[in-house]
């Protein structure tokens, strides 16, 4: 039940734009603005500590060794890890991924692998770029997908935080319904 929770209010993160979840209790701790995750409000892991909270370690992808695929929207995507899965997600399935998302200048601003849970969700109701991109996996793989501005959250100026940001999300699909 837990894990469909956090799955629920995940997937209405990406969808909404939330500026906050629970992961286990409510609020976290005051935090230095500099370790402090920008749409989950979530304080992110000093890699020297002792990861006792099921964090996991997302894939260390080196972007020099990726050929970015554009589709016609502007969608970038590369596969980064293959499949021997054959199987897709359709564009009205509830996915299950783990993912790791970052902005341009590198800085993560949500991150399933955080939590050590990974999320499920209708993929129907994510953004564009999400929407496009997963159904190109097949289970068992990662992607990395670039999505700009207007397949994410809109042009600059718009209501959510992250408007006018180009994204990047390494994506690891583990199942579909």
């Amino acid at each position: 039940m837990k894990q469909m929770v956090l799955a629920i209010i995940a997937g209405t993160l990406i969808a909404g734009g939330l500026l906050w979840y629970l992961l286990e209790n409510s609020r976290v701790p005051e935090a230095d603005p500099a370790t402090l995750d920008l749409v989950t409000d979530e304080i992110v892991a000093d890699e020297s500590e002792d990861n006792s909270t099921g964090a996991l370690t997302p894939p260390a992808i080196d972007p020099e060794t990726l050929t970015l695929s554009t589709t016609d929207s502007g969608l970038q995507y590369a596969q980064v890890a293959e499949s021997e899965n054959d199987t897709s997600p359709q564009p009205d399935s509830t996915v299950t991924v783990h993912y790791h998302g970052t902005l341009e200048d590198g800085s993560v601003f949500d991150s399933s692998y955080l939590s050590g849970q990974p999320l499920q969700f209708p993929l129907d109701q994510v953004i564009d770029g999400w929407q496009e991109g997963i159904p190109l996996m097949t289970v068992g793989s990662t992607y990395r997908f670039v999505i700009p501005p207007e397949l994410a959250y809109g042009p600059a100026g718009g209501n959510h935080p992250l408007a006018g940001q180009t994204l990047t999300f390494d994506v690891e699909l583990l199942d579909f319904q």
